[in-house]
């Protein structure tokens, strides 16, 4: 998928940063062994309240019939072309992502765990020098039920974060939250749906 950013301020060549790409990636299935998908690019990785993106990614999903087995690696920044200087100093500051999920069918309800690990590298100070990064080590555990019953929809979601984060002074402040998200679904007639959902974050605990 592409997208003109600014088709009013492109000239006939091909040196202005006026397009932007959403989706462009490769997959490939029954790689190795049957059942087995390969993606690689940029595409979209979603979870229920958890996560809604587009990244540079790869991802394995294996197939074993009720529901898939998926890895997913996402580079969330990279911030620096090179992880150490000519002088030396090294710049090890990007931040990725490992996620594992486990969508699984049962009769009319869909159960899909997953959890998270939310990397990024030492402090250090982007190229402009004015934004000092923090050292983060972010776990994330998740849960989404949801159903089609005919005349009523059910959708479930929790989540727990926990980890720590660097500050720039050093000193390191531990993470810690949850939320959950419920959305009720009642169909009276054809044409007609009602909805009710609610949503609690916590916050950070402290």
């Amino acid at each position: 998928t592409i997208t003109v950013a600014n088709p009013s301020g492109a000239d006939k060549g091909t040196d202005n940063m006026v397009v932007e790409v959403k989706w462009a990636y490769l997959q490939v299935k029954d790689i190795l062994i049957p059942n087995l998908t390969a993606t690689m690019g940029l595409n979209a990785y979603y979870f229920p309240m958890v996560v809604d993106n587009d990244f540079a990614m790869t991802q394995l999903a294996y197939d074993f019939g009720m529901g898939k087995a998926i890895f997913t690696y996402i580079k969330i920044d990279e911030l620096d072309k090179e992880e150490t200087t000519a002088t030396g100093d090294t710049k090890r500051d990007d931040a990725q992502a490992y996620a594992v999920d486990l969508p699984i069918k049962a009769g009319s309800i869909n159960i899909r765990p997953g959890f998270i690990y939310i990397t990024s590298g030492q402090a250090a100070t982007t190229n402009d020098g004015l934004e000092t990064l923090t050292k983060a080590k972010l776990y994330i555990a998740a849960l989404n039920v949801n159903g089609d019953f005919g005349m009523v929809g059910l959708d479930l979601t929790g989540a727990y974060l926990w980890g720590n984060v660097t500050e720039t002074t050093g000193g390191k402040v531990d993470v810690a939250a949850y939320a959950f998200d419920a959305l009720l679904t009642i169909k009276p007639a054809k044409v007609i749906s009602l909805g009710l959902f609610a949503t609690y974050p916590s916050g950070q605990d402290n």
